[in-house]
């Protein structure tokens, strides 16, 4: 069932008073904009920020909803510079409203334990094996390369070769691909 943009809004703040309405230790929300056009909540966690956008955008990579997270804490941040993009969500016509809310609560969730290069340390240079049984592979896969999965076998061991947010960048002799942690099980 499609939603709208003023329907999103409300379910977008009913999910965050629910959520957020008692102060917490571990991270800190603010409703910074709440606006006929647009919602922006800010949270900050112990090793990010992160920012959750609601809107019509023109143009925009998503529909109405926007969850992004960034660290200044990872090797990558403090090689560059710059910050890190470590986590993204965004909706489209695929999904339903409580799945967008139940993205965010993904989203809040990994950036609440999100600790800098801890992906890379635990999976980078191991060899896996990808399982897709019982799981959503639109949630396991990045967006971009679940569109070339049709005809892919996933048999076999991959590689994985770095991170890119919160998806692993994983390889065998025929193909690349970016999936979660959830589904690659290294092999020992």
């Amino acid at each position: 069932m499609q939603y709208g943009f003023e329907q999103m809004k409300h379910s977008v703040l009913e999910w965050y008073y629910d959520r957020f309405d008692v102060a917490q230790d571990k991270f800190n929300a603010v409703l910074t904009k709440n606006e006929s056009d647009i919602i922006l909540i800010d949270l900050s966690f112990k090793n990010c920020l992160a920012q959750i956008v609601v809107s019509d955008p023109f143009y925009a990579p998503y529909k109405y909803v926007s969850f992004e997270t960034m660290t200044l804490d990872s090797t990558e941040s403090q090689r560059t510079g710059y910050p890190e993009l470590v986590y993204f969500f965004y909706d489209s016509d695929e999904f339903e409203e409580g799945e967008v809310i139940e993205e965010l609560n993904i989203g809040f969730d990994f950036s609440l334990n999100y600790v800098p290069d801890e992906l890379r340390r635990m999976y980078v240079s191991k060899k896996g094996t990808i399982d897709i049984r019982n799981k959503r592979l639109t949630r396991e896969i990045h967006p971009d390369d679940f569109k070339k999965l049709p005809g892919v076998s996933l048999d076999g061991e991959f590689l994985c070769t770095d991170t890119q947010f919160q998806y692993l960048s994983v390889k065998n002799h025929s193909y690349s691909m970016r999936i979660t942690p959830k589904i690659f099980n290294i092999v020992q």
